[in-house]
């Protein structure tokens, strides 16, 4: 376990490959990360649909579709982001990579509204989506004890699901003095500062193996 030489040791719930990072630096790091991802999450899957309404002009239907097909770009690619995860190792790339995706995903139906453009950009969010996912939890769990992984994950969810519930409304606070966009230029912030995370804390790991 990590500690400062001023501390007495205390029992550690993290596990696996040695760290840069000391324990609660490494759970700071998760929650903040999933704490930033939900938000994002959740501005998008509440101001989408308005914004597919009343910018892109999309009728009920289209707009739907296109959460099937991310949804089905999800199911597809996520057995075979496992694999990749397990097979490369660095889970953290894995989870940058996702929310790469996801900001790519939010920048095309900011550019266009075609459809045909529109699902390819929701395609490729829900790759994204799929490689988050299984990548940042299998990440946890190669940190964390098995007796203690539950919990732990527990807090982060439900320390994430604060994000869920906060960035809606402010959200809706920055449409009420700007636009629908000014919307989803705060969610591509969301997404740039989850990446920024995810790449501080893999930089630690890589310089502590060095």
């Amino acid at each position: 376990m990590l500690h400062t030489d001023d501390s007495p040791p205390l029992p550690s719930t993290i596990s696996g490959p040695s760290t840069g990072l000391t324990r609660r630096q490494q759970l700071l790091g998760f929650g903040t990360v999933h704490f930033l991802e939900m938000s994002a999450y959740a501005v998008f899957l509440t101001y989408f649909a308005l914004y597919a309404a009343h910018i892109m002009h999309w009728d009920p239907f289209a707009t739907s579709l296109a959460f099937t097909v991310s949804g089905i770009s999800t199911l597809a690619a996520a057995p075979f982001v496992g694999y990749l995860s397990d097979r490369m190792g660095d889970r953290l790339l894995l989870c940058m990579l996702g929310m790469f995706l996801i900001g790519i995903e939010v920048v095309v139906f900011l550019s266009t509204s075609s459809h045909p453009w529109v699902y390819v950009g929701m395609l490729i969010g829900g790759v994204g989506g799929a490689c988050y996912m299984d990548s940042f939890f299998a990440h946890i769990g190669d940190h964390i004890l098995d007796e203690s992984r539950s919990s732990v994950i527990g807090k982060i969810v439900s320390a994430a699901e604060i994000g869920s519930i906060v960035s809606p409304l402010v959200a809706a606070l920055l449409m009420e003095v700007g636009s629908l966009y000014s919307v989803f230029v705060f969610n591509l912030v969301l997404i740039a500062a989850a990446i920024a995370v995810q790449a501080a804390m893999r930089s630690r790991y890589k310089t502590r193996r060095v």
